[in-house]
């Protein structure tokens, strides 16, 4: 079970609903084998400490041996219950990487269209008092007027490198 959570390092480059469901799953492992191992330790260390005749010398001795295994059991247990945690963490700053790189770009696009919309409103409106509706070129204008802000706001968010 260690080699296979250590192999989602690997994976976590490429963030997918599988790595997520793997590290859901060995969590729950690792859960279930703290709740068996912990009372055994419990179990060795009162065994150790219990003066009773019952005990022979030779039993002792794998007393001992038993709860030098279960911690080190108990430490394997927790060094990758906090392996999986910090996986956890990758694995959810990688998604919000990703989700922050397409709301930035959503919000350029927002950003670039929403004065070009407020102008189209203003000149959709249906008065007949709008001097430039009668001009021969102010369809062109307008045109021109557009594009001078789009690339006017493209031009800054590149100078800036927000894109």
């Amino acid at each position: 079970m260690g080699a296979s959570i250590e192999q989602i390092d690997n994976k976590l480059e490429i963030t997918e609903k599988k790595t997520l469901s793997d590290i859901y799953q060995y969590k729950t492992e690792i859960a279930y084998l703290r709740k068996l191992v912990r009372p055994v330790k419990e179990i060795t260390i009162r065994l150790q400490k219990s003066g009773s005749e019952l005990l022979a010398l030779n039993t002792r001795n794998y007393i001992d041996d038993l709860d030098e295994l279960t911690t080190q059991a108990i430490e394997s247990i927790d060094f990758y219950h906090q392996m999986l945690k910090d996986q956890l963490n990758i694995y959810q700053i990688k998604i919000s990487q990703k989700q922050n790189e397409v709301m930035k770009v959503l919000t350029v696009f927002t950003s670039i269209f929403i004065p070009l919309t407020f102008i189209t409103g203003i000149y959709g409106t249906n008065f007949d008092y709008l001097p430039e509706l009668h001009y021969k070129y102010s369809y062109f204008i307008l045109w021109g007027v557009f594009f001078a802000v789009a690339g006017t706001m493209v031009t800054v968010y590149k100078k800036n490198k927000w894109f």
